[in-house]
């Protein structure tokens, strides 16, 4: 049982995410490489890739993303926690961790 508990790890490391945002113009694709969590924003009408980046979570651990509005997704890890990417001034970018920690605790649960 030991054994198997070591090759299978803490989750399932070839997860995919697809998502499509609220207003129904871009997907959400997260995916797993090399052992770390990607994803890519894809524009629906033309199907380019908008934005991509490797976050700093472990595909091996257990993982989600999501659109919280059209400009806004979070990506929420049980090895780093919750994190967010936003749309702003024509570019997204990763929030840094002082400016998630007021909403982490927003989304914490009562």
């Amino acid at each position: 049982m030991i054994i198997a508990g070591i090759l299978t790890g803490c989750g399932r490391s070839t997860r995919k995410v697809e998502k499509t945002s609220p207003d129904k113009t871009m997907r959400l694709v997260a995916y797993s490489k090399d052992g770390i969590v990607h994803f890519k924003i894809i524009s629906a009408k033309k199907e380019n890739v908008i934005f991509e980046t490797k976050t700093r979570a472990s595909a091996y651990h257990r993982w989600n993303m999501e659109w919280k509005d059209n400009k806004k997704i979070l990506l929420d890890s049980s090895d780093i926690g919750s994190y967010f990417w936003i749309y702003k001034n024509g570019f997204w970018k990763e929030l840094s961790d002082s400016d998630n920690k007021p909403e982490k605790k927003f989304m914490e649960k009562k």
